[in-house]
């Protein structure tokens, strides 16, 4: 059983699985294998990643009963959307040393999708219930293209990777994250076919061992250069692992903070970050509280970040949805209670927050992160949040 989020709104998925390691004795030479279920049979796959989105509406139609006589009823519609992510990857490791190793790999990708609409149909009133009286099911046709939201459309066909990184790890792991010594990996990628670009990635962090505290710090850039700008999903700032209180499984709305979306989503991004770690429950040697079962540890934590498509939006900005602010520097509503944004030329907006948490080992099967956190900007508020991801 795993848990996941996407790039956008920070959603939490469920989904179950068997995975399958053979190996020799000496595990020199390994072959893994997974299989996948996420809903339906044909939601299962070896090698085969299905992922699903869709949405639901409900409208006034009208259905045939047993006689053949037409009455009024309320049609519900669900849209469920499968995107097939079918591949074949290579990879090799080579170690310099127990901390420094050099890691490549080669992928090759065939993208799909379909379209599948349920439509139940109720008759009845709000006094004595609704009842479902019909179903039916329809495969939409689709074709090339499939347009998702505002900021990405997938294209279906074959693609191919292949990547390279250095990578350094002399950490010492506590009961929830790294407590002592340093991790980097820099490594480029480039993407042909389905979906056409570069990356380039850099990220370091380094731990210092302060008995009973960790104080620790990381530095992390992401940039992709695409054929075309948001060809694929733009990152999202507000993702788990990112700037934390921006958005989580518990709250996914940033219109309260005065922002937008369109402020936090980029092919480019930058991230920095402190945090001051104190392992709270747990083995008697590291924690300052006994524990054989529960282990948590409390940080305070200083997150920032900012994302963007072009080098360019720094000097000439970008048109993006900003949310609209009086003289006073109070955000403007409307009737109904909603900020009101305008689409304006603006440079990247730097986001920084701060907060509290407490991070929580479920008997080394899953990390839970409840948070308190507020944006250090104007408007912004303190919310909780919660991660399902060990401390970086």
């Amino acid at each position: 059983m795993g848990a996941n989020n996407n790039s956008f709104r920070n959603a939490t998925g469920l989904q179950g699985g068997v995975g399958m390691l053979f190996s020799d004795l000496l595990g020199n030479n390994q072959l893994y294998s997974q299989l996948s279920l996420n809903g339906e049979i044909i939601d299962v796959g070896l090698s085969h990643v299905p992922l699903i989105t869709g949405y639901q509406n409900y409208e006034q139609s009208s259905v045939k009963d047993q006689a053949g006589n037409v009455i009024p009823a309320i049609k519900s519609t669900t849209n469920l959307i499968r995107i097939f992510d079918e591949s074949l990857n290579l990879f090799a490791h080579y170690p310099f040393s127990t901390t420094l190793r050099l890691e490549g790999g080669l992928a090759g990708t065939f993208r799909s999708f379909r379209w599948d609409e349920y439509n139940d149909y109720y008759v009845g009133d709000q006094l004595s219930g609704y009842q479902l009286v019909a179903s039916e099911r329809e495969r939409i046709p689709t074709g090339d293209q499939l347009p998702i939201d505002n900021y990405y459309t997938i294209q279906k066909g074959v693609g191919a990777n292949a990547n390279v990184a250095l990578v350094g790890d002399n950490s010492y792991f506590g009961v929830t994250s790294p407590l002592a010594g340093h991790r980097f990996r820099v490594g480029v990628e480039q993407y042909v076919g389905n979906d056409i670009y570069t990356a380039f990635l850099a990220d370091g962090r380094k731990y210092m061992r302060l008995r009973p505290f960790t104080f620790a710090v990381r530095g992390m850039s992401y940039l992709r250069w695409e054929k075309k700008v948001n060809s694929v999903y733009p990152l999202y700032l507000g993702n788990m692992g990112f700037v934390r209180g921006l958005g989580s499984v518990l709250n996914t709305d940033v219109s309260d903070l005065g922002l937008s979306f369109s402020q936090l989503l980029g092919s480019k991004m930058l991230l920095g970050g402190v945090e001051l770690r104190l392992p709270f429950t747990g083995p008697k040697r590291l924690a300052i509280i006994p524990s054989s079962f529960l282990l948590t540890d409390l940080n305070l934590f200083l997150d920032s970040g900012v994302t963007f498509d072009k080098m360019s939006d720094w000097s000439d900005g970008k048109l993006i949805d900003v949310v609209q602010r009086d003289e006073a520097g109070n955000i403007i509503l409307d009737n109904s209670g909603n900020p009101i944004y305008r689409l304006e030329l603006a440079k990247p907006t730097i986001i920084t927050t701060v907060g509290l948490s407490m991070r929580i080992n479920l008997f080394g099967a899953l990390i839970l992160e409840p948070y308190y956190a507020r944006p250090l900007q104007q408007g912004g508020t303190f919310r909780w949040g919660l991660n399902l991801i060990p401390g970086w």
